[in-house]
């Protein structure tokens, strides 16, 4: 069965992007000519736009195996790099990096990392007249660039253009491998991680849904997210920024237990990986999982306990 695809291409300015996202875009449509490919280009965001409303909400209805094969040409790593750059604000952080790179996990994206040698960037750049990246500031761009892709968990294709001809067959037939590992994750709404993850931290429900009947089927739109989106001074925020990094190395999961997705059907399609129930209400929808508080009693009354909290639930798992 021909499957789906989602496939993020980064880079610095003038490393091939956009003409391996083409190679790719043509290879799909030639090999399906009925298929749908949808090619996706994040830009610079608008000033105060949270980097969950840029690079997860128009993903939010891209299931694995029922929506359109989606290329993006560039899409999150560079709102961790162009701020500085340019010198502008910006609402990224750990947290929010963090939540993203589950996100896109779940969906079973893979990440294209575009990078030629400098020198021939800053050929490409003059070539094209482009000033909005000076050349003397892609060497510090391309040295960014490598250390967010390696910071990514997602499953990852090098493109150095020297020995190493691009096929795009290759990357599509990657793809579809990393989107049937998370196929069995098609019908759960609130969770992001890997399919296979060696923790998972259950919450109890997404606030905005508090008051709302639990029948958001896997099709309909997901306005609200998934679990624990770190918008600033919330508790997805608090628990993200103090995890430790080692979690997120070893694979993680966050889902909610008491919201639209059936815990226990959840836990059973990860491989009923190690589960910590946050607070008493997931603890009650989760029986089977240990309980540690939920982050946000943490943060009202022991905020500057982040850390120790972080490795209490690393102790839990």
């Amino acid at each position: 069965m021909w499957r789906q695809v989602i496939i993020i291409i980064e880079g610095t300015d003038g490393s091939g992007k956009s003409t391996l996202a083409q190679s790719i875009a043509d290879a799909i449509r030639d090999a399906n000519p009925n298929d749908t490919v949808v090619t996706l280009h994040a830009g610079p965001p608008e000033p105060n736009s949270h980097p969950l409303d840029l690079y997860e909400r128009p993903l939010l209805n891209y299931r694995p195996g029922t929506g359109h094969h989606l290329i993006l040409d560039r899409w999150h790593i560079g709102e961790w790099i162009y701020p500085e750059v340019f010198g502008r604000p910006t609402l990224a952080d750990t947290a929010a990096w963090r939540h993203i790179d589950l996100f896109l996990q779940s969906r079973g994206a893979i990440l294209i990392h575009a990078t030629p040698p400098v020198q021939t960037i800053v050929a490409n750049i003059r070539k094209r007249g482009d000033d909005l990246v000076k050349v003397r500031q892609l060497q510090g761009i391309h040295a960014a660039y490598s250390a967010m892709v390696r910071a990514s968990h997602l499953p990852k294709i090098r493109y150095t253009v020297l020995g190493n001809p691009f096929v795009p067959g290759e990357a599509i037939r990657f793809a579809r491998w990393a989107e049937g590992q998370v196929q069995p994750l098609r019908p759960f709404v609130t969770y992001v991680g890997r399919h296979r993850p060696r923790g998972l931290l259950l919450g109890d429900v997404r606030h905005e849904l508090r008051d709302q009947a639990r029948q958001l089927s896997p099709d309909e739109t997901r306005e609200y997210g998934p679990a624990f989106g770190p918008y600033l001074a919330t508790s997805g925020h608090f628990l993200l920024s103090h995890l430790p990094y080692d979690l997120f190395r070893s694979g993680i999961g966050l889902a909610n237990a008491c919201d639209v997705d059936n815990a226990e059907e959840l836990w059973e399609a990860l491989g009923r990986p190690a589960t910590v129930a946050l607070g008493k209400n997931a603890a009650r929808c989760a029986p089977w999982a240990r309980q540690v508080e939920h982050p946000q009693y943490i943060r009202r009354f022991h905020h500057k306990s982040g850390a120790a909290y972080g490795q209490r639930i690393a102790d839990a798992l």
